[in-house]
């Protein structure tokens, strides 16, 4: 997603982004926090 968001290969889709940033992003923070807090425990 990065790639062509960054490049704009075929342009950019705003539905298609809407949906990732509503469905995928959300399902992603508790993974995210998990990561961030052995991060903060482990120094680093």
């Amino acid at each position: 997603m990065r790639s062509q968001i960054a490049h704009a290969y075929l342009g950019l889709d705003d539905e298609a982004i809407w949906d990732i940033i509503c469905t995928d992003i959300p399902d992603l923070l508790p993974a995210l926090q998990f990561l961030l807090k052995a991060a903060m425990e482990n120094g680093a």
